[in-house]
């Protein structure tokens, strides 16, 4: 389910849409539900995954459209240069893989995202990584997008 609701006041947009978390993709894979909330402003793009059983595993992202940086959890994310890749059963824009800008040894990353889908994937070297696809996706999309988060 996708919802629209504009306000011309602010220059906001915010779109809806459920989404399923895969956590850990493969033999120990779990599932999660979430709603995915976008706020479109002028300059910057606000993301809310809010998870549909325990609000402490809600993820917020940030998208700045002028520099096309994420920031995640404080840490901050840009492009990988010639990572585009495309998924057309998902998004229309092509995805990018998303590095920190100052890594560290247990930094979260990488990201796969784009501005109008969101979070396709998300690695943590100290935790799980996750895969987020629109409800009821096969698990063939899961295998797939998550070989592309290491790639």
């Amino acid at each position: 389910m996708i919802l629209i609701s504009e306000s011309c006041e602010n220059v906001s947009k915010t779109t809806f849409a459920n989404r399923d978390l895969f956590i850990n993709p493969g033999n120990s894979q779990k599932l999660r539900k979430c709603i995915m909330t976008l706020e479109r402003e002028t300059e910057l793009w606000k993301y809310h995954y809010d998870d549909i059983e325990d609000s402490e595993r809600n993820i917020d992202l940030t998208y700045e459209l002028k520099s096309e940086n994420l920031s995640f959890s404080f840490m901050n994310f840009e492009p990988i240069n010639n990572s585009e890749f495309e998924i057309l059963e998902l998004s229309e824009l092509p995805f990018k893989k998303y590095e920190l800008i100052e890594p560290i040894t247990d930094g979260t990353g990488p990201i796969l995202f784009n501005k109008e889908y969101g979070i396709l994937a998300l690695g943590n070297v100290m935790g799980p990584n996750l895969v987020c696809l629109p409800e009821k996706m096969d698990k063939e999309m899961v295998k797939r997008v998550s070989e592309k988060l290491f790639e």
